[in-house]
């Protein structure tokens, strides 16, 4: 029998690996683990996102952070042009206006990482990385 490491951690199979490690991080994300919110109504804001608003928040943003689900790093969105600030901001006005915002939004890639300090492999060991689409982490 093969034996695979995966996080340090010793199992029969890489699937094994990755089922235990999957499950272990699925509790996180179950109905009874989630917080409940209000819902908002969308309302026209009486003073609306600008483009400037937009550059400052994205000048705070970590370089050399990995991408998201959208493939964006923050360097993109510094750097660039400023257009994408005048999108950046018609959008959030969009969302804040009519309530429906893009999917990606709500999605991102989940990492797990080894706790610092902490012994390699029992999946209890493991802490959560999301990464979220770059324009919604400012």
């Amino acid at each position: 029998m093969k034996s695979v490491s995966v996080f340090g951690w010793i199992t029969s199979s890489e699937e094994n690996a990755v089922q235990v490690v999957s499950d272990f991080l699925k509790k996180f994300f179950n109905a009874e683990n989630q917080k409940k919110f209000n819902d908002v109504p969308p309302t026209e804001m009486k003073s609306q996102f600008t483009s400037q608003e937009v550059k400052k928040s994205i000048s705070s943003l970590k370089n050399n952070t990995s991408a998201g689900i959208d493939e964006i790093v923050a360097e993109q969105l510094k750097y660039g042009p400023d257009e994408i600030n005048d999108g950046i901001a018609e959008l959030l006005n969009e969302v804040a206006r009519t309530g429906k915002y893009p999917k990606e939004v709500k999605e991102g890639i989940l990492i797990p990482l080894p706790k610092p300090g902490k012994k390699k492999g029992p999946p209890g060991n493991l802490r959560q990385s999301y990464s979220s689409a770059c324009y919604g982490r400012s």
